[in-house]
């Protein structure tokens, strides 16, 4: 595991971008599975800017998700796909045949995983993984409890996890209560694995997801198991684990 700690939230940011940059210009047909959040939103920002500035290209990049609402409109102001395609993906010229998200919106939601899943692995599979870690550990949205060897699939959300999502939507009742989400099997099969976070909010489940016990009650600890795991983090989250290096060292 490799842990970058910036100062703060933009050198998070900063960080974190500089890391997907590199790696899609020593692989221009990268195959990225995109994340959602607040977190990422300022990574989004710098890589955008990294594009106009012609610093990396995405035009043969190959791009996936993670999940998705079930029952949102594909063109939904507060759908995922929106979320990656205004923040990311349209700005920056991403291809429209290179890209295959989730699309919650179809009405045999079986089915759409199964095709999803089946076009990463004709791909060639997911070279990088990018995630945020939600307060309770989740992965993907695979909440606590979530058994290891899920697959990809239709799961509930948990209030916790609905109340995260808040700020994107008017108010809880508008937050859907169910999502698509790829299991954790089919998560970590990706070559590596990118983990953003920033503020003090996000320390303890860190701690617990990587100085705690590996358990399905905090699915995020899976990734101690993990080969190619790198953290991008700010001062205020990466403190548990900067204090345990210390005291390792």
């Amino acid at each position: 595991m490799k842990i970058i700690v910036a100062e703060d939230a933009a050198g998070m940011a900063r960080a974190a971008a500089s890391c997907i940059a590199n790696r899609i210009r020593a692989k221009p047909d990268l195959r990225v599975a995109w994340c959602t959040g607040r977190t990422v939103i300022p990574v989004y920002n710098e890589l955008r800017a990294l594009h106009a500035e012609g610093v990396v290209s995405f035009d043969q990049v190959r791009c996936f998700d993670i999940d998705e609402y079930a029952g949102l409109p594909s063109d939904h102001p507060s759908s995922f796909r929106r979320f990656i395609m205004d923040r990311l993906l349209g700005p920056v010229g991403a291809r429209p045949e290179n890209i295959r998200l989730l699309d919650g919106s179809r009405s045999d939601w079986q089915e759409e995983c199964r095709e999803f899943e089946a076009e990463i692995e004709a791909a060639g599979g997911i070279d990088l993984l990018l995630n945020g870690v939600g307060t309770n550990g989740h992965l993907g949205f695979n909440e606590p409890g979530t058994s290891f060897a899920s697959r990809t699939r239709l799961v509930e959300l948990t209030e916790e996890t609905r109340l995260g999502q808040l700020p994107f939507f008017p108010s809880l009742d508008d937050v859907p209560r169910y999502a698509l989400t790829r299991g954790i099997t089919e998560i970590i099969q990706a070559r590596s694995i990118l983990i953003m976070a920033s503020g003090v909010s996000k320390a303890p489940i860190l701690a617990r997801a990587f100085l705690g016990p590996v358990t399905e009650e905090v699915p995020c600890s899976v990734l101690q198991r993990y080969p190619d795991l790198t953290l991008v983090l700010d001062a205020e989250a990466g403190a548990p684990l900067l204090t345990k290096e210390a005291r390792d060292a």
